[in-house]
């Protein structure tokens, strides 16, 4: 399966991940105000955002993983970023955004266009979401979407049992 590298919407650019992003995801993944129950959480230096970025690379280049640096339209900064799995069955989606933009629509409007694109390259499936309970926001954005609620899956997190709502959104299907 192959992506476009590149697209947009009103406000928003997203681009193919490249290595240079790593500093404005560390400081989103450091801020106070970041889930401490994502994973993205336990990078905590340059050389772990480093990694993480060189591995999203490869799995670019490797078909595994499709990431997407998220900015305002003109500006340098990454606000956010968004993530395509293909699946045995279906396609993950997943995103973050920095907590200073929470609230302003990015991830719903980076997302529509995403599946806007899903839907004109002739994808014929289902897009997986899934959302924390406590993570009301992300929820929300699943909804605004269209996305179905599918199940509630309790798994173990660090020793801790915590709950993820499944959701998913039929493309192309008649």
């Amino acid at each position: 399966m192959r992506f476009e590298e590149n697209f947009s919407s009103k406000r928003l650019s997203a681009s193919r991940i490249q290595y240079d992003d790593w500093p404005d995801l560390l400081k989103a993944v450091t801020s106070e105000l970041f889930p401490r129950d994502l994973g993205l959480s336990k990078i905590k230096t340059e050389l772990e955002a480093q990694n993480w970025h060189r591995g999203r690379i490869a799995d670019w280049n490797e078909n595994k993983c499709f990431v997407w640096s998220i900015r305002w339209n003109n500006k340098p900064e990454v606000i956010g970023q968004i993530s395509l799995l293909p699946r045995e069955n279906d396609i993950a989606l997943a995103y973050w955004v920095n907590p200073k933009f929470w609230g302003e629509g990015v991830t719903t409007e980076i997302c529509r266009s995403l599946i806007i694109i899903l839907g004109n390259s002739g994808f014929n499936g289902t897009v997986w979401a899934g959302s924390h309970t406590w993570n009301g926001r992300s929820t929300s954005v699943l909804n605004r979407l269209g996305f179905k609620f599918k199940d509630e899956v309790k798994y173990d997190y660090e020793g801790r049992i915590d709950t993820i709502l499944e959701y998913t959104l039929d493309i192309g299907k008649c």
